[in-house]
């Protein structure tokens, strides 16, 4: 009897358009080793842009979030050009330290020759995430996802990224 029933689902049309697919990872999976110390790894990544732009012309937010204590910083951009995105990372780093590993999506500000040159004379080492797959840099993802809902009430009510910005950074921990 157990044979027929399998025979019966496995020619069964509607068995087959309602079984699950499984799928089988080809390649094991390994552990992510937290990182020890404050901003020794981060996660990088660009939001914008953002609608109204503030009254500086600012369109634009470069998002940081350390792994180890989930700190996040915000700060607004300009432009999209890799030497705008440049000076806002020393500017996070001149307060927080450089970090051994930055962790970035492919966009091309972050794989230009200056930023690879840049973060060569500082010694920090770049981890690109796997192109068109936001899961693995889910941890900005999810920071840039929580930062834009926020940004849509302020500029609504205040219409200004600046109020917003630097009470976020009082108050907000992760």
């Amino acid at each position: 009897m157990v044979n027929e029933i399998k025979t019966y689902c496995s020619s069964c049309y509607g068995c087959q358009r309602r079984k699950v697919i499984r799928l089988v990872d080809k390649i094991p999976i390994t552990p992510v080793s937290r990182p020890e110390l404050p901003f020794q790894v981060i996660n990088v990544d660009l939001v914008g842009p953002v609608d109204p732009v503030s009254s500086q012309g600012h369109g634009y937010i470069l998002c940081l979030m350390d792994q180890h204590s989930k700190w996040p910083e915000a700060i607004p951009l300009k432009s999209l050009t890799a030497n705008s995105m440049c000076e806002a990372l020393l500017e996070i780093f001149s307060r927080t330290g450089i970090p051994e590993v930055i962790v970035k999506d492919n966009a091309t500000n972050f794989t230009a020759s200056l930023t690879q040159g840049f973060l060569k004379i500082l010694g920090a080492c770049p981890r690109f995430s796997t192109p068109y797959h936001p899961e693995g840099n889910w941890l900005i993802e999810r920071w840039n996802q929580t930062l834009k809902n926020m940004l849509h009430h302020i500029i609504r009510e205040e219409g200004s990224i600046y109020r917003f910005y630097y009470g976020l950074r009082g108050k907000f921990q992760m």
